[in-house]
């Protein structure tokens, strides 16, 4: 079964579907999340002549959506109540963070609205992904350098946030937003309080295990500008060390908590120390501003040298840039040879003072049996770099998420290239890229026909193969053709103008409602170790610079099996 549009959301009847227009204006296009109480979409806004990110207001336990409409049904009595007081609430977020609308690193709040028996935010698109997921995509903990960039900008968020009266309340790793140009973005103010800073005030209980401290388990405490200090704290500790904190209601009882230069001693012992503070289980004890805070990193807690203001070095921080673990090794192994053939030397000179006349022979044989020793370390050293090439390797091909990332001279030759398709940069999850070649007249692939609503029929024309092969982690339970199948499918092109890239609704007859991804869906054709899929490629598409999105999704529980992206150049001028 072909499902059309092709976004991720299309099975789930919960969702809006694509093509719906808010407010007379905002075009939804794609799910590209969902939780508890919303779901959040892709959408294009012809007024600003960009995409957005709308936010729905969607209590998953209370609200429902039939198939065919897009408002909201709700229960009545007590659940109808609930929702309309979370309704509220979800406009009041969007309010209160409109007005950090010109601040940097907190995310613009462009409009809301009220439509279809629920509410909305219009926010700004963010290219990129949550600090959870680019930890875990470099190796599971980050550098001294990472953390610093991060913590400087979340506390530039927070000293906004506290002087407009509020505390975010919710401060993890999946409320910080890495950009793809690395800006640090604080998101999701579902939790934030207005609050008085001077006395004890009565709230919600509203916490996040590991990354609360112990005053959010009151509805009656003291809360403010340190509970924030505390999840940034905590959140750090989480990025150094690669292991979420124990909570806190727990640390008040008995605290084992190790600290982190501890766990991970490549970070230094001042910012380890400044880490600590801001997690310290008493409220006292910690900073209780983020100035305090911003003023102990930057000076060196703990060390009587004052640490010059700190900058990003472009050369040492980019885009998903993985650990360099083969490159610490060999330097490791370099710095034992460098040693040992000191060491060498010294005996050899110890060794001619403590003999006296000692004969040219001795001292020679001394020297001979130092660079012996040196040599075989030496070897020993290449062994460590052979060593570490293979467990890179290991690592690699181990690893569920695989990427590259050409540098600008690669896109220069690849532009240049004589090839019709150049993989510029892939990222794939559990699969890895076996194929990807074009195909004159394949006819292979769909074109929708919409006379009495969209339709499969056969495509004739040039087809690009993409022939993807499972990872073993599900070669033991392969995807199967079904009746139900579900996937997610876009086909985008580079808007140099704007530096991003958009659905295509300029190619052959994509001019109207449908863009070229639903118009021209893939065909499919299963294996026992692959997945291969066939997609169209008209002659209305120029040469150029494109993008593909592909995942399958499991039936069941809607979440992906395997996934991969491909941006490529089109050169058909090479034919």
């Amino acid at each position: 079964m072909i499902e059309s549009p092709s976004n991720r959301s299309m099975s789930n009847t919960r969702c809006l579907k694509p093509g719906v227009i808010l407010k007379e204006r905002y075009k939804i296009e794609e799910v590209i999340g969902a939780g508890g109480f919303g779901i959040t979409y892709r959408a294009w806004d012809p007024l600003l002549q960009s995409y957005v990110a709308i936010k729905e207001y969607y209590p998953s336990g209370i609200a429902t959506r039939s198939a065919d409409s897009s408002k909201v049904c709700v229960p009545v009595g007590q659940e109808q109540r609930e929702y309309h007081r979370g309704r509220i609430r979800f406009l009041k977020e969007a309010q209160d963070v409109a007005r950090f609308q010109s601040e940097p690193n907190i995310v613009s709040i462009y409009d809301y609205l009220e439509e279809n028996d629920t509410a909305y935010m219009v926010m700004e698109y963010l290219h990129g992904c949550t600090l959870k997921q680019y930890i875990r995509e470099h190796g599971g903990r980050l550098d001294t350098d990472h953390i610093l960039h991060i913590c400087l900008s979340v506390l530039d968020a927070l000293a906004v946030v506290h002087k407009a009266g509020m505390i975010h309340r919710d401060i993890s790793p999946e409320n910080i937003f890495i950009c793809e140009d690395l800006t640090v973005k604080l998101i999701d103010f579902g939790a934030a309080k207005q609050v008085y800073l001077d006395g004890e005030q009565t709230m919600s209980v509203v916490l996040k295990p590991g990354y609360a401290p112990p005053e959010q388990y009151a509805k009656k405490d003291k809360q403010g500008p340190w509970t924030d200090i505390y999840a940034l704290g905590a959140t750090l500790y989480f990025a150094a060390t690669g292991e979420k904190p124990e909570e806190s209601f727990g640390r008040v009882l008995e605290d084992t908590i190790k600290p982190v230069c501890e766990v991970n001693p490549e970070i230094p012992r001042a910012m380890s120390q400044v880490i600590m503070r801001a997690m310290s289980v008493k409220i006292e004890d910690r900073y209780q501003t983020v100035e305090a805070m911003r003023e102990a990193l930057l000076a060196g807690e703990g060390q009587n040298a004052q640490m010059e203001p700190y900058v990003i070095p472009a050369s040492r921080i980019s885009k998903r840039d993985l650990p360099k673990k083969r490159g610490f090794l060999i330097g490791v192994a370099f710095c034992i040879v460098i040693m040992l053939v000191v060491t060498g030397i010294w005996m050899a000179g110890r060794v001619a003072k403590k003999a006296g006349t000692a004969t040219a022979t001795e001292m020679n044989a001394a020297s001979t049996e130092a660079q012996t020793a040196t040599m075989a370390d030496a070897q020993t050293a290449t062994d460590a770099e052979q060593a570490a090439t293979e467990a890179e390797k290991t690592t690699q091909a181990d690893n569920p998420m695989v990427m590259h990332v050409p540098t600008k001279e690669e896109l220069a030759e690849q532009e240049k290239s004589d090839a019709i398709l150049n993989i510029t940069s892939s990222e794939t999850e559990r699969v890895s890229i076996d194929a990807f070649e074009y195909m004159k007249d394949g006819n292979q692939g769909y074109r929708m026909e919409s006379a009495d609503g969209l339709a499969a029929v056969a495509y004739e024309g040039d087809c690009v193969k993409l022939c993807l092969k499972y990872y073993d982690s599900i070669l033991g339970d392969t995807p199967q053709v079904t009746d139900d199948l579900i996937y997610s499918y876009t086909f985008e092109r580079y808007d140099s103008d704007y530096g991003i890239y958009r659905a295509i609704y300029d190619a052959d007859d994509t001019s109207g409602y449908w863009d070229y991804a639903t118009l021209y869906p893939p065909e499919f054709h299963f294996a026992d170790d692959s997945f291969t899929l066939y997609i169209p490629l008209t002659s209305g598409l120029e040469d150029g610079r494109y993008k593909l999105y592909f995942s399958y999704e499991d039936p069941a529980t809607q979440k992906s099996v395997f996934q991969a992206t491909i941006e490529f150049y089109l050169n058909r001028s090479a034919m």
